[in-house]
C-alpha cells in the first residue's frame, strides 16, 4: 500500500485498518507515510492535514508513539479517540473537477464564402 488518501477521517480510518492487523505491522513504512506526509503535514497541498486541531493533533502523535512502542491496544484507543476528534468530511472534500474547455467555434457558412 503506497500514497495518502484524501481527507483526515480517510486517513485515520486507514490507519485504523492497518492497526487491526495482528501482530501491529510495523510503524516505519506506510503507517509513518500517512502520519508524517498526511495527518502531521502542514501544508496546504496536504491531502488530509489536521492543520491546527490541536486535539487530533496530539491524539495522532501519541498514537504513532504507541506504535513504534508495538503497542496495539493504546494504538487503537487513540485512533478511536483522534476519529471521533476529527472534523466530519465535508461534501465534495478532496474532489477537484476539471476546467471546462471551451470548443473552437466552427466557421460559419457566410463568413467561410468571403
Amino acid at each position: 500500500m503506497r500514497g495518502v488518501p484524501h481527507g483526515v477521517a480517510a486517513c485515520i480510518e486507514h490507519l485504523q485498518a492497518m492497526a487491526a492487523a495482528d501482530p501491529l505491522i510495523p510503524y516505519d513504512g506506510h503507517p509513518s507515510e500517512i502520519v508524517n506526509n498526511g495527518l502531521l503535514w502542514n501544508n496546504p497541498k496536504s491531502h488530509c492535514s489536521v492543520g491546527d486541531n490541536t486535539a487530533v493533533r496530539d491524539k495522532i502523535v501519541d498514537a504513532a508513539t504507541a506504535w513504534k512502542q508495538k503497542d496495539a491496544a493504546k494504538v487503537r484507543s487513540l485512533l478511536d479517540e483522534a476519529k471521533a476528534a476529527a472534523p466530519a468530511p465535508t461534501e465534495g472534500a478532496g474532489t477537484t473537477k476539471a476546467p471546462h474547455r471551451r470548443t473552437k467555434r466552427k466557421a460559419s457558412n457566410a463568413n467561410a464564402a468571403k
